[in-house]
């Protein structure tokens, strides 16, 4: 029975300490630097309240904060990010054509040169809404209600079946997703 419990304790403790020990409110990740450089370690997202994002290479690392100004994506657990004009945005799909959800709003957050405060215009739109990106001409556009049919009129025009999707009396997201899905396949087939 001895040698049971004693098996039981090692191996327990042996799992412990095998594990790696997140920072509170911290997950895996990787950063790429506007230099187009890689680094993996722990990353606190602060992204909707200060449109950054808390960097730690490792646990007892010090940290450092980045804007979305400083990188050109992110990658936190499973979830993509990538930042444009300041702004960081969840990737939703790649491809040709991108779909985006905002999740920062750096147009609010003051960078400083010195003691002067600087507002970025950072991009259109709310957190939260909905950007399809034009990977061709680097275009991001904001889709909301008002436009959506003017807005994916121009984005899949020349594309019948994407077209056929937006132009539904229900259409909301979920068609605008599978719409743009079907346009980055067409040249698949």
């Amino acid at each position: 029975m001895k040698y049971f419990i004693g098996l039981i304790f090692v191996l327990i403790a042996k799992t412990t300490f095998s594990q790696e020990i997140l920072p509170g409110g911290y997950m895996k990740g990787s950063l790429v630097l506007s230099d187009s450089t890689r680094v993996q370690g722990f990353i606190k997202d602060l992204m909707a309240s200060r449109a950054s994002v808390i960097f730690l290479q490792d646990p007892g690392s010090r940290k450092k904060e980045y804007k979305g100004q400083d990188l050109e994506s992110l990658e936190i657990g499973d979830t993509k990010f990538i930042c444009l004009h300041g702004d960081f945005f969840r990737v939703i799909l790649d491809g040709e054509l991108e779909l985006f959800q905002k999740s920062s709003d750096a147009s609010q957050i003051p960078s400083y040169n010195g003691n002067e405060a600087i507002f970025l215009k950072g991009t259109e739109g709310r957190i939260k809404d909905y950007f399809v990106y034009d990977t061709r001409n680097k275009q991001l556009n904001l889709v909301t209600r008002k436009n959506y049919k003017e807005v994916t009129g121009s984005i899949f025009n020349g594309y019948p079946p994407s077209m056929a999707i937006t132009t539904e009396p229900e259409a909301d997201i979920n068609q605008l997703k599978k719409a743009v899905e079907l346009y980055n396949t067409r040249l698949n087939k």
